[in-house]
């Protein structure tokens, strides 16, 4: 997993990676976002990330309400190591996302950032889950 933390006075690389998250959030959910308020979502977390693992890839937006607001969380020292196990214990095979945190109007956000499988399907290790369009995976 791959785990920055890039903040307001980042420099400009730091400007266009959170303009890009700005205008995601702005534009709403897709088949390819997903956004959610806080981390007690964890469950549907990794359900979107095996849902993106299986379809075209996306990004989820942690910190950030449906309706595009931003939120904010508090990270903690071990929140990024604590959902990157999650993740690995729950995921067969294991998928290893992106983990980013960035900093949008001041408050901190976690991205994930999930890759297309090109050839495993990704399963919950407790049964089955739906896809995007809602077919269910085997």
């Amino acid at each position: 997993m791959v785990l920055e933390r890039e903040f307001r006075f980042g420099g400009e690389r730091c400007f266009q990676v959170i303009n890009m998250i700005k205008e995601l959030v702005e534009k709403g959910e897709s088949e390819i976002l997903e956004l959610k308020p806080s981390l007690s979502q964890l469950n549907e977390i990794i359900k979107t990330i095996a849902a993106f693992a299986n379809a075209k890839g996306g990004k989820i937006v942690i910190g950030v309400s449906n309706k595009g607001e931003v939120i904010g969380l508090k990270i903690g020292k071990d929140t990024i190591e604590k959902l990157t196990n999650k993740i690995l214990a729950s995921l067969e095979p294991k998928i290893y996302p992106s983990i980013t945190i960035k900093e949008i109007e001041e408050k901190q956000v976690v991205v994930i950032k999930v890759e297309e499988a090109k050839e495993n399907q990704f399963l919950l290790l407790e049964g089955v889950i739906k896809g995007l369009e809602g077919q269910q995976l085997k």
